[in-house]
């Protein structure tokens, strides 16, 4: 098989981030397949998420033809080769019961391909049958525009938990409603929601579906520099598969059942601030190594005029900075405080073109309900619990 080293070097980069070990040393291989004349198919597993890439290629190789080499090592040999050209051959030589796999590095000249012109190597391959088995393709009957599907996933994405423990939580829900599929994230401190506007995923049905985070943030490296992508997106009730172009991932569901969030999102009547969204980010991005305590408080102080906004630091800190606003409702009577890095990842979420944000605050509730950061023109909430101010 004969490759684009370029093609082929981009192709082992996103192909990395879904090659594991996990204790199972051939789940660090990278899958290749012989799928026709002209084209072959690279695949890596954690035994979760699956990411498949099909690459052109040229040669002589039989149809089927597959070579298992560990990722690591052959990726290292594309980097390091300088020809325009990578082809792969098996030899005739063994290492116990696996085939030896030739790798070399070519340039063309005068039409014709050297395969001897640069570095040549040999890797261990493995046999097929040591590999685990790949999930079959799911019928695509749904699609989105992978610039808005990106918009989406970036906003929801930072609300989700890292924590492995929370197993229901690490991952974006997914529930078709009337506006468009939902997508929401949370990690029981901060809540992101966002639809996905005028799309419904007929896979999903009326049930939901929870895709873990690695999922996500390996489709927003397969969707780079596409905005005007079709993404085909299926689901059955055990995964979840999309494909891009010449890109195929496919992951498991994450089990367990999705806590109710609607209860957290406050209320519309309350009180509103309107807020520049980029000079509050740079002001508490100025600002956090300022704050002290292990949640990096901030206190927000609205005037009484409700034309600014002073925010200081919690406890000892003394650092201090006014911002302007404009407030809807009610003057809030006391500071409310917050936790400065989810204040700041939560403006930072809403897309470049959202200048503003609004911060609604049920007041009906008293000040350490959940508040609400929106934008009208996304339609995304970010819910973020206020902390007490010492």
């Amino acid at each position: 098989m004969i490759f684009n080293r370029k093609q082929l070097s981009k192709a082992l980069t996103l192909l990395k981030r879904s090659a594991g070990s996990k204790g199972i040393p051939v789940l660090g291989c990278v899958y290749i397949e012989r799928l026709s004349r002209v084209k072959a198919a690279l695949t890596t597993s954690d035994l979760e998420l699956v990411t498949r890439v099909e690459l052109e290629c040229k040669g002589t190789d039989q149809l089927g033809t597959t070579h298992i080499l560990v990722h690591r090592e052959f990726a290292a040999f594309v980097r390091a080769a300088k020809g325009e050209q990578i082809q792969l051959k098996a030899t005739r030589k063994r290492v116990g019961t696996r085939l030896v796999v030739e790798a070399s590095s070519g340039v063309r000249e005068r039409g014709k391909r050297v395969f001897d012109a640069d570095i040549v190597t040999t890797f261990e391959g493995i046999n097929a049958d040591e590999y685990p088995a790949l999930p079959n393709e799911l019928e695509y009957v749904d699609s989105a525009n992978a610039g808005e599907l990106r918009e989406v996933i970036e906003q929801v994405l930072p609300a989700v938990t890292t924590d492995e423990t929370r197993y229901n939580l690490a991952g974006i829900n997914i529930t078709n409603q009337d506006d468009g599929a939902q997508f929401v994230g949370s990690d029981g401190h901060r809540l992101a929601l966002r639809p996905l506007a005028g799309v419904h995923f007929t896979s999903l049905g009326k049930g939901d579906a929870t895709v873990p985070m690695g999922f996500w943030i390996q489709l927003l490296h397969a969707t780079k520099g596409k905005p005007e992508a079709v993404v085909a997106i299926a689901f059955d009730q055990q995964a979840i598969a999309v494909r891009i172009d010449g890109t195929q991932l496919t992951c498991r569901l994450t089990g367990g059942e999705y806590p109710n969030y609607k209860q957290v999102i406050p209320k519309a009547n309350g009180t509103k601030l309107v807020i520049d969204r980029v000079p509050w980010i740079e002001k508490l991005e100025s600002l956090l190594p300022l704050l002290g305590g292990r949640n990096h408080g901030v206190s927000v102080s609205v005037a009484e005029d409700g034309t600014s906004a002073v925010l200081s630091g919690c406890g000892e800190s003394s650092a201090r900075s006014t911002l302007p606003l404009v407030l809807a409702g009610p003057c809030p009577k006391e500071p409310i405080g917050l936790d400065a890095t989810y204040l700041i990842t939560a403006l930072k979420s809403f897309p470049k073109h959202a200048e503003h944000v609004s911060i609604d605050i049920d007041s009906e509730e008293g000040w350490l309900r959940p508040i609400a950061f929106t934008n009208a023109k996304t339609e995304g909430i970010v819910v973020v619990m206020p902390i007490r101010i010492a």
